[in-house]
């Protein structure tokens, strides 16, 4: 009977991890999030010198494979870098940002933080007109000085 016994204990172990395991796997199976995210943005009293360039968006974003591998940066930092090299400009004010997340059974999950703002930067330089030559005063009769 001790031999009986320890099968069916056996067997409930195994149904049990089998039962454990499915509930741990299936507990990320999709997700798709999309939520703002708060960081302190300029203002357009804080580019006053500067000049309206329009708007401008970046993204970045990173993968996961099984959670293990992570390739790519998904940070704030890189996704207003992106908005600032595509639209030519040195800063962003009224900035909005939101995060996209999409997750595969935790197999393949996908992050991306995009950045909406208006992009700012210098003037661009006036074109140099020619210089004229001051007009040379008219010539003097002799002995007299020109001051």
């Amino acid at each position: 009977m001790k031999g009986v016994e320890i099968q069916v204990k056996s067997k409930r172990m195994w149904a049990g991890s089998i039962v454990l395991a499915a509930v741990l796997f299936s507990a990320g199976c999709y997700v798709n999030l999309t939520s703002p995210m708060s960081y302190r943005s300029a203002t357009r009293t804080d580019a006053l010198e500067l000049v309206e360039l329009g708007p401008a968006q970046g993204q970045a974003c990173a993968k996961a494979y099984l959670g293990i591998v992570i390739i790519g940066d998904a940070g704030y930092q890189a996704a207003v870098a992106e908005a600032l090299s595509a639209s030519g400009g040195v800063m962003l004010y009224d900035v909005r940002s939101d995060t996209h997340l999409k997750n595969y059974f935790g197999i393949f999950a996908r992050e991306c933080t995009i950045v909406h703002g208006i992009a700012v930067g210098p003037a661009p330089a006036a074109a140099a007109s020619p210089v004229e030559p001051m007009p040379m005063p008219p010539a003097s009769e002799e002995g007299a000085t020109v001051p």
